[in-house]
């Protein structure tokens, strides 16, 4: 019996994580799978020169992981054709003039997608006419939780309901990837010296028209960054989204001199990082609490590790979001339903009130996180291993009369 063949479409070195566990979970079938390929796509945005520069970056980075990727160029030039294909978000929203996206078909028997937004399915999402369509080619759409199954169903009846599958996030596998011993080795370990650690990690829609911005970055970076200086008994991870400050340049909202200037000065304070590692998750392990928005994945990504999470509630916002956490009518996505379980605040005395609970200990809405991830992830630590399986039992199930006689209609 021939062993299973697998490609990954690769998007961005940030999002990697999304297959990090699937990837493991082939490996340790190695009996039953090769060793999976991958390709590279490039984004169509920016001059000739930004993309290239982008590309190369990103190969840079996905060789430091130890994935050697495929360029699209040499893919196209060979007959390569895989038991199965899988697909990350940012797929859904590309032109297709670097790779057609019908053209999936002809590279894999089964194409599945795996989201790494962990707050899928938002509206804005599924009303996109052409995402839809999208949505709907794919064999497998692997959800995190049966609330995410019920709402991609409830918001395009025209989804397949075989094609929904239940089965939780790998994204969440590795959250607690690392080990206390090799978290204590790290200089960022001995940096921090045991003192309270808050991780802030702001959207990228940044603008300074609150009614427009996800990102608080531009509302509160000059007070957060105040107020860790004061405070050298406490220890700030500033990770912000991987598109923050190219949005920031690109709108002119910083100089790159000024956005150049910001990791050397977070060094020079003494209590402060500035953390770009696609991999966020060796910083997750030192974090005591995480500071966020309301738009951001990076909540769910942080909620399995149960430590406290505060989300800053921008004012005057147009989602008017501290009125959908409490009406269940409204509740639209995953990251709105969620915040009910977490701290929030709409001003920074509020969000300082919260770094102050977290170093005194402080924390009553521990049961409200564990109740959450119980209800909203499935297999949390296993669903790389589970969508492994369950792909594998897929492609070795004897085939029926019904399916030999679909693959003659197709």
């Amino acid at each position: 019996m021939n062993r299973i063949k697998s490609l990954f479409l690769l998007q961005r070195p940030s999002i990697i994580s999304t297959y990090t566990s699937i990837i493991k979970a082939i490996k340790a079938h190695s009996g039953e799978w090769e060793s999976p390929d991958f390709l590279q796509l490039l984004w169509d945005q920016g001059s000739v020169q930004e993309i290239t520069d982008t590309y190369n970056r990103d190969t840079a980075s996905y060789h430091a992981m130890g994935i050697r990727p495929t360029p699209l160029l040499e893919f196209e030039s060979k007959s390569n054709y895989y038991d199965i294909v899988f697909v990350q978000m940012p797929y859904l929203w590309m032109s297709g003039q670097d790779f057609d996206f019908p053209r999936l078909k002809d590279f894999g028997k089964l194409i599945v997608f795996i989201p790494y937004y962990l707050t899928d399915p938002t509206n804005a999402l599924i009303q996109d006419p052409l995402v839809k369509v999208r949505l709907r080619s794919f064999d497998y759409i692997f959800c995190q939780s049966e609330y995410t199954r019920a709402h991609f169903m409830a918001e395009d009846p025209a989804l397949r309901p075989e094609s929904l599958v239940a089965i939780g996030s790998p994204k969440l596998d590795e959250v607690d990837c690392y080990s206390k011993a090799q978290l204590q080795e790290s200089i960022l370990y001995k940096k921090i010296n045991n003192r309270k650690t808050f991780m802030w990690a702001p959207h990228w829609i940044a603008t300074f028209e609150m009614s427009k911005a996800h990102s608080s970055f531009l509302f509160l970076f000059a007070k957060i960054f105040g107020f860790f200086e004061e405070r050298k008994d406490l220890f700030l991870i500033f990770r912000p989204h991987p598109l923050l400050f190219r949005q920031i340049l690109d709108w002119k909202l910083m100089t790159e001199d000024h956005v150049a200037l910001l990791p050397r000065l977070l060094a020079a304070s003494g209590n402060a990082f500035f953390d770009d590692n696609p991999d966020g998750r060796f910083s997750f392990g030192l974090t005591d609490a995480l500071l966020t928005d309301c738009s951001s994945g990076l909540m769910m990504d942080f909620l399995p590790t149960l430590k406290p999470i505060s989300v800053f509630l921008l004012p005057e916002n147009e989602y008017n979001y501290e009125n959908l956490i409490f009406n269940a009518a409204d509740d639209s996505a995953d990251d709105i339903t969620i915040i009910k379980y977490l701290y929030y605040s709409k001003t920074v005395e509020g969000l300082f009130a919260f770094i102050d609970q977290v170093t005194s200990g402080h924390d009553p809405k521990l049961p409200d996180r564990q109740k959450a991830l119980k209800e909203y992830f499935l297999n949390v630590g296993t669903a790389g291993q589970e969508i492994v399986r369950f792909l594998t039992d897929k492609l070795r199930a004897p085939r029926t009369p019904i399916d030999d006689r679909e693959a003659i209609i197709q």
